[in-house]
């Protein structure tokens, strides 16, 4: 089976993978682990009244942390996956979430989402948005992370905690919505740009709702 899909598809699809991601860790925020996505489902542009106007589809930034699995950081943009989007999240899992949730009009409480610690380790993928000189950068700073551990190439399963998380919100933040995209869709049936039925505000707000509720 390995020669027939190569070494890196078997080692990510196949092989065995015993132990916990937790394995090792002390406690919650001992380690973060960071990844984007491209949501599935087309965003419209908040300011258009007279007609829907469609912004694209939104990049998820998610971190999430190793030991416990909840989701400590968030950020949507609409760039290809960046660093300076990942920057965001990062800054996003270290603030406070009560002021952060207030910002789209959605009041919580302290207890609802207590995620505003500085991690000790940080994993990510070695893309070509998290480059050397970035997370030198991150590690020089002194804001208490101190490792940075990169994935080897195509090894997404090596963070399978914010993996996880994608299909958790992909699933549950827009499962049967209008503007969702569609894998394969009838020939007579409209572009799911237009049918986008959320603003940035209101697809944040339930991104939100769906880390506090699950």
């Amino acid at each position: 089976l390995k020669k027939r899909v190569g070494s890196i598809n078997y080692s990510r699809d196949f092989a065995g993978k015993p132990g916990l991601a937790r394995a090792g860790l002390r406690g919650p925020a001992s380690r973060y682990e960071i990844d984007s996505t491209i949501a599935d489902i087309y965003i419209r542009y908040s300011y258009s009244k007279d007609e829907l106007v469609s912004i694209g589809r939104p990049v998820i930034y998610s971190v999430v942390d190793s030991f416990s699995g909840m989701i400590v950081g968030l950020h949507v943009g609409f760039d290809s996956p960046c660093w300076h989007g990942a920057s965001q999240a990062l800054f996003n899992a270290m603030s406070n979430k009560v002021e952060f949730c207030r910002q789209y009009g959605y009041e919580i409480d302290e207890s609802d989402w207590p995620c505003q610690e500085v991690c000790r380790e940080l994993t990510l993928d070695r893309g070509s948005e998290n480059t050397d000189s970035n997370i030198t950068s991150l590690l020089r700073g002194q804001i208490g992370i101190t490792v940075g551990n990169f994935n080897a190439y195509h090894r997404g399963d090596m963070k399978g905690t914010v993996e996880k998380s994608f299909d958790i919100i992909q699933s549950l933040a827009i499962p049967f919505d209008s503007g969702k995209v569609v894998k394969s869709p009838k020939k007579e049936d409209q572009h799911a740009s237009r049918n986008s039925l959320y603003t940035y505000e209101q697809f944040m707000v339930r991104l939100i709702k769906c880390i506090i509720f699950t």
